[in-house]
């Protein structure tokens, strides 16, 4: 009886060991993979980037960057006509991932929006192309983050495109432009001169042709016609 259940004993034992070493156990006891889902859960705490609103006030231009929830604003200069928003822990949608802003206001160019991973954590950068180096400035309130350009010294369109304009002449244009152009004179119409009485020089002489012979005469008048 005491052999029997010595033996019972060992084989309960045993049985403990071969199933504690088994693949099965091993398997069931290593950590779960790490899925979608569970990705959504570590970044719960993570905004994301709504909409980036354009402005054109009086003296500046506005960008507004529309984020779900508050964020960590920072700005810097990258190059000589461009900044740099970084957005901490902020995702960027794939549908918001390209050139914004294009065409809506005078100095800025662009805005656009990129997703990058910062100490594990999801960071959004919003790259600002610009046509001229102005002052700005970067604020929060609440969920919008406003960067506010000084643009009061920058012209609204570059010089000779405004309405009414004309192109620069060439000097030799000028100079000729300068000089007031003569009207023709009006020409009248053609007038025959009038006929002017004979004129005469000389002595006025009385001849009595009665008596006097004819030689006589045309010697008097040789004489006074020289």
């Amino acid at each position: 009886m005491k052999i029997n259940r010595l033996l019972t004993g060992m084989v309960i034992i045993i049985g403990c060991f071969m199933w504690i070493g088994s693949p099965g156990a091993a398997q069931g006891a290593t950590t779960a993979p790490v899925t979608a889902e569970t990705a959504k859960v570590l970044d719960a705490d993570a905004g994301y980037l709504e909409n980036i609103h354009f402005e054109k006030l009086k003296g500046k231009e506005r960008v507004v960057l529309m984020l779900s929830r508050q964020s960590g604003a920072t700005a810097e200069d990258a190059g000589e006509k461009a900044i740099v928003v970084k957005l901490e822990n902020l995702f960027v949608p794939q549908d918001l991932r390209r050139a914004m802003g294009e065409g809506f206001l005078d100095n800025l160019i662009r805005a656009i929006p990129v997703q990058q991973t910062a100490g594990g954590r999801p960071q959004a950068l919003i790259s600002m192309e610009l046509n001229r180096r102005v002052p700005y400035s970067v604020r929060q309130e609440g969920h919008h983050v406003i960067i506010d350009f000084n643009v009061a010294s920058v012209p609204t369109k570059p010089a000779g495109t405004e309405t009414g304009d004309k192109p620069a002449l060439p000097e030799q244009a000028r100079v000729m432009a300068a000089i007031p152009v003569q009207k023709p004179t009006e020409q009248k119409p053609y007038a025959p001169p009038k006929e002017l009485p004979p004129s005469y020089a000389g002595r006025l002489i009385s001849l009595d042709f009665q008596e006097a012979g004819i030689k006589s005469v045309l010697q008097l008048l040789a004489e006074e016609s020289g």
